[in-house]
């Protein structure tokens, strides 16, 4: 814990795997590495039958113009175009419903913030194919939540989570679909890790314009949308890597690393920032500013201490349990919702912290044993051509 603290680096538990790292060097490296790296991917693997891991398979879209402007000879150049073109469909799809949702917001005067995929394409990747938007993100102010279900709900939206006032405290989203492919996380935190009453005042203060086909709504601020996409590093998947490096290439100038830094320190979030700039650094060439690192991990909190110590990969021969791992994150999530409060506060809040996180997880198991679907993000065909119409 010391060494990591010191260091701060990406934990093991959510570093990209050697696999996952090849595609990401094929699809962000500017020289003839992307090639070595495509070429060291695909050996053994045909891209009609892969069973890509993790969300590999979004990152293939950014792999084609990588190739084409290298002047690589890829067989399977046309598997690779197809995807684009099926993601350039589906992501059309998703503007299309995210300016439809927006509107209805809008016409009950609730402010937006569109975050995730959306924002990211239309703002920094410039590209309408990448990146794969899976779900819609939009945060709202808090207070508004409530009238923002009540609008949605109306024009067909429904909760796919449960729902209680003890939601707002402990959560940072609840998600909704549409009854088809479409799902709608509507956020009224930007991100899990809050400080107090109003976490996100900078994200909405820093906040920039940005138009969904014709709507006007806002973005979040370049180092904002930074700070966002490396938090992805605690969960899940790699997509988050490509993400953060297409921010930093269109918009490094205008990133407030300061403003960073002083909101990553008030989420209590800088080494978990430090460690995600330090592995896109090393392994990518990011241009992060040399002193923003060492500034970012120098006073790290004893939450942040306990979550790294949750997402770190067990060795053996003492390779400690999952189940004990995911208690460390819940411990962690628990502290972070009750910062600020009194003792007594804080033991009166456990048993309904303890029953949201019970309902959350049960939930969509319900569902499936009720017989309902339960939406998934579309996933394209590998296929020849890759993509209707490829």
């Amino acid at each position: 814990m010391r060494r990591s603290t010191r260091e701060a680096p990406l934990p093991a538990g959510v570093r990209p795997t050697p696999a996952q790292t090849l595609l990401l060097q094929a699809a962000l490296l500017p020289d003839a590495r992307a090639i070595e790296a495509w070429d060291r991917w695909r050996a053994g693997r045909d891209l009609r039958t892969a069973d890509l891991e993790g969300d590999a398979a979004g990152l293939l879209p950014l792999v084609a113009p990588r190739l084409r402007r290298l002047g690589a000879h890829e067989p399977a150049m046309a598997i690779l175009n197809g995807l684009s073109r099926y993601w350039w469909c589906a992501n059309q799809d998703a503007f299309h419903h995210t300016a439809a949702l927006l509107k209805s917001l809008q016409a009950d005067g609730i402010d937006t913030l569109v975050l995730g995929g959306v924002a990211a394409s239309l703002l920094h990747y410039r590209d309408a194919s990448v990146p794969p938007i899976d779900r819609i993100r939009v945060l709202i102010p808090i207070g508004r939540v409530p009238a923002a279900l009540d609008a949605l709900r109306v024009r067909g939206w429904r909760d796919t989570g449960t729902w209680t006032s003890a939601a707002l405290r402990y959560r940072i989203a609840t998600r909704l679909s549409d009854g088809q492919a479409h799902e709608l996380d509507l956020h009224w935190r930007a991100l899990r890790e809050g400080a107090g009453a109003e976490p996100d005042r900078g994200f909405w203060r820093r906040s920039v314009p940005l138009v969904v086909h014709a709507v006007e709504t806002r973005g979040p601020a370049p180092g904002d949308a930074l700070l966002d996409a490396v938090m992805r590093a605690r969960r899940s998947g790699v997509a988050w890597v490509a993400d953060a490096m297409a921010i930093l290439a269109a918009a490094e100038r205008h990133i407030d690393w300061e403003a960073l830094i002083e909101e990553a320190a008030a989420r209590r979030i800088g080494l978990h920032v430090g460690g995600a700039l330090g592995y896109l650094t090393d392994t990518f060439g990011a241009p992060v500013p040399a002193e923003v690192r060492p500034r970012l991990v120098s006073t790290p909190s004893w939450i942040e201490r306990l979550e790294l110590h949750g997402l770190a990969e067990p060795s053996p021969p003492r390779r400690s349990p999952r189940a004990a791992q995911r208690a460390v994150r819940v411990a962690a999530d628990y502290w972070r919702a009750v910062a600020g409060d009194g003792t007594l506060a804080k033991t009166g809040a456990l048993p309904g912290f303890l029953r949201d996180r019970w309902r959350r997880g049960r939930r969509p198991v319900e569902r499936r044993e009720r017989g309902e679907r339960v939406p998934e993000a579309p996933r394209p065909k590998t296929g020849d051509g890759g993509a209707p119409g490829g």
